[in-house]
């Protein structure tokens, strides 16, 4: 029962850390573009 309960844990945790890295990334990139299109409007 415990294991079960830490596995599902770590499973959620590791979920939501890639989400949140995605989150990130997509942040990141999207900023870029913004930058890249700003001088040229």
């Amino acid at each position: 029962y415990i294991p079960l309960l830490y596995s599902l844990g770590t499973t959620t945790r590791n979920v939501s850390a890639s989400f949140f890295c995605e989150e990130i990334v997509y942040a990141s990139v999207s900023m870029r573009c913004i930058l890249f299109e700003a001088p040229k409007v």
